[in-house]
């Protein structure tokens, strides 16, 4: 009898430390996943947007595009250099997860991707233009201006 509460106490201390060990697992991913959304930072309508980023690591711009007519933004310049590092640009249609293609002639998003490298801040100026077109200046031109925090 004794033996058979001794393993019914163990298989409790077993449920329990598993069960917490999953909460806190899933806890832990949920802040991530919390964090990561809070990176991707929406373009002003006017020429500049400044935005903060905490932490080094990567982190989003979204900005209105329409591809389909041939005009993207494109980064012109990061300066300095040695603090945000571009990586991509992922065109997405509102509403739509980017399985599609994008509808002729519909609006879409363009995420603009970065590193922050580390602490400081750092201009961001991009160019909205047709890449084929080399001697035409851009239609529009937007300067973000990035403050790197440390945590």
């Amino acid at each position: 009898m004794a033996g058979m509460k001794t393993r019914k106490i163990r298989f409790s201390r077993l449920f329990f430390f598993v069960l917490v060990s999953v909460l806190l697992f899933v806890g832990v991913a949920m802040a991530h996943e919390t964090e990561k959304e809070k990176k991707i930072f929406m373009m002003s309508d006017t020429e500049e947007t400044a935005v903060t980023v905490h932490g080094i690591g990567e982190f989003s711009i979204k900005i209105k595009s329409n591809p389909t007519t041939g005009y993207s933004w494109a980064v012109q310049e990061i300066k300095p250099e040695d603090l945000v590092k571009f990586k991509e640009v992922k065109t997405k249609e509102p509403g739509q997860e980017g399985s599609q293609p994008p509808m002729l002639g519909a609006p879409t998003y363009e995420i603009l991707t970065f590193d922050a490298l580390k602490p400081g801040k750092a201009e961001i100026h991009l160019k909205y233009r047709r890449p084929w077109e080399k001697d035409v200046a851009p239609i529009k031109t937007h300067k973000v201006i990035v403050t790197i925090e440390s945590l």
